[in-house]
């Protein structure tokens, strides 16, 4: 009788990448990333995420038993706190890793972190931008753009549409605009037209632009999930779209040198064309 190849190493292993999959009801941020560097761009944006949330939520244990009181916690989250209760309690005892966890979905380029309550993503994410805008200190090597998602559900129009109204039912008014900025990665349940059509049943009496708008409504597309979020359109674009490196190179002027240097070398062009 022949030997068994032993194959548990490689099942093991196969195991490890298969990833997991974000559940309908959680929220936080979409992190893309140079491909290849996932492991490094997680590792290093973690360091600057909890430093932040530890400036700006300070005392958030009695803030999350407040926000638990008047939710009433709700089943979904309930059954996400039980999920991931083990891989939190390596946390324990340090308040700023309670507020953030990476769920780890193995995506080329792309990232996810689950935040907790009192963390309104879409507000963490402006505060973040502005903040390294401000300080013109990057501490991020592979992190690229940043989405937040401050409301998820399952891959199907019927629950899209109950979020979406949720999201965007307080932004309603006569003569809003807003623009969509739209991601679909591993996912064909959907239409992008589709979603289009919907999201303009739900904001009656307003405008699509896609330049200028009031509002930037943001809906990330991943696999069983999908992801929502609004953002002024104006902060937005400021922000060169929550882009750190573009963020980074604006505001320290780099952009604006390799700007004016690209410039002269086209006239530098022209001018040597022309004695031609």
């Amino acid at each position: 009788m022949g030997k068994r190849k032993w194959t548990g190493g490689k099942a093991r292993s196969k195991r490890q990448r298969s990833g997991s999959l974000i559940e309908p009801g959680q929220y936080g941020i979409f992190v893309s990333c140079s491909r290849g560097r996932e492991m490094k761009a997680a590792k290093e944006f973690k360091a600057v995420l909890f430093d932040k949330l530890e400036q700006l939520y300070p005392n958030f244990e009695s803030n999350v038993a407040d926000a638990d009181k008047s939710e009433g916690k709700l089943e979904v989250e309930d059954e996400i706190e039980k999920e991931l209760a083990s891989l939190k309690k390596e946390a324990k005892g340090d308040n700023k890793r309670k507020l953030a966890l990476e769920i780890p979905i193995n995506a080329d380029s792309l990232l996810f972190f689950h935040m907790r309550k009192p963390v309104v993503p879409s507000d963490f994410v402006v505060k973040f931008c502005e903040s390294l805008r401000n300080s013109r200190i990057k501490n991020t090597k592979f992190v690229q753009r940043l989405t937040p998602i401050d409301r998820s559900c399952n891959a199907n129009m019927e629950e899209f549409i109950k979020m979406a109204k949720l999201n965007l039912t307080p932004y309603i008014r006569p003569g809003m605009t807003y623009s969509v900025n739209m991601t679909r990665r591993d996912f064909s349940v959907i239409e992008r037209d589709d979603f289009m059509k919907e999201i303009a049943n739900i904001l009656p009496g307003c405008e699509l632009h896609y330049k200028n708008a009031d509002i930037m409504i943001h809906v990330y597309c991943f696999k069983n999930n999908i992801g929502m979020s609004v953002t002024d359109y104006k902060i937005f674009e400021e922000l060169s779209k929550f882009n750190l490196q573009q963020i980074y190179e604006k505001a320290t002027g780099i952009q604006e040198n390799r700007k004016n240097k690209h410039n002269s070398e086209d006239i530098k062009i022209t001018v040597n064309t022309e004695k031609e």
